[in-house]
């Protein structure tokens, strides 16, 4: 029980030792949290795994919600939530990491968001998204993988689950026909939107399968929802798309098929369990793989934001 507490805190703080040791006032975290605006919860569970890493490079590095800028240099996560947003209140030395796909049916890749991107530090998670952005000339200054830190495994696993198949996100059109479809065979469906942290991770471990598709043009692998739910041991069934790589690394862990082949394959593992186990094991080995820490350290390297002889 004792490895899975579902009461540990979302973020470090001075408890840490490892934490309260580090080099404090190099960086700050900075998720962008409009008023009455919850879903930038959605960037925790990776802004946990930045400051771990950022701890394992000997970085005292506090996520931040408001606009209390203590660092030199400020990694800004959900900055398509910026348009608007005064640019005198803006931290200094701002890294844009970008975490949304860039596509023309993006609601985020707005005039003001493009021009925040071509005015500073930009970092992206996805090559795909590189090439996007600099279509539409803006230079992305690093790529930052979403990986893993061994604190992101937070969730018991449950022997019951009564739970068929769950989906976590929102749902539009054409998510919605393959949920129905699910439901139409009899499987117990269970959709979560707007709901983030310890209430999520009471839900998670309820489902035997995990469901993760498509909502934009760009299709490219939902790594950044679906990391959380790999270290957690989640059986993972999903969308394939332009995300080759991706697809290619995880497809031992990730149960990959097209659209039209969701309902399937979801019916398939409902009725193998051993297959069900097998996915959970090898798509957390392969989430395993992506050592968050090497993949900022790479990052910061990249963009100048990190001598060599301090790497």
């Amino acid at each position: 029980m004792s490895d899975y507490p579902l009461s540990k805190p979302r973020f470090l703080d001075e408890t840490d030792p490892g934490y309260r040791a580090a080099k404090a006032k190099q960086f700050d975290i900075w998720i962008v949290t409009p008023d009455e605006y919850p879903h930038s919860q959605c960037f925790d569970d990776i802004a946990f795994a930045l400051q771990v890493g950022f701890r394992n490079l000997g970085f005292k590095v506090p996520v931040i919600k408001d606009l209390d800028f203590t660092a030199d240099k400020t990694i800004v996560l959900g900055p398509q939530l910026l348009s608007g947003f005064p640019l005198d209140l803006m931290p200094p030395n701002a890294v844009l990491f970008n975490l949304e796909q860039i596509s023309n049916d993006s609601p985020w890749l707005t005039s003001d968001y493009l021009t925040l991107a071509k005015q500073n530090t930009l970092w992206d998670y996805s090559p795909i998204n590189k090439r996007a952005w600099l279509k539409l000339g803006v230079n992305t200054d690093a790529i930052c993988e979403v990986g893993y830190v061994e604190e992101l495994k937070r969730i018991k696993p449950q022997i019951r689950r009564d739970i068929d198949v769950l989906f976590i996100g929102s749902v539009n059109r054409r998510r919605k026909k393959i949920l129905e479809l699910l439901r139409s065979e009899g499987v117990a469906v269970h959709s979560l939107f707007n709901v983030y942290g310890a209430e999520r991770d009471e839900i998670i471990p309820r489902a035997k399968v995990l469901l993760n598709f498509h909502q934009h043009d760009a299709q490219i692998f939902e790594i950044v929802r679906v990391s959380y739910l790999l270290a957690n041991c989640c059986c993972v069934v999903s969308e394939t798309g332009a995300d080759i790589y991706a697809e290619r690394h995880f497809s031992k862990g990730v149960e990959f098929c097209s659209y039209d082949g969701l309902v399937g394959a979801c019916l398939s593992l409902l009725g193998n369990e051993k297959k069900q186990e097998e996915l959970r094991q090898r798509g957390y080995e392969a989430m395993t793989k992506l050592d968050q820490t090497k993949l900022l350290q790479r990052a910061l390297l990249d963009s100048s934001l990190l001598n060599s002889t301090n790497a």
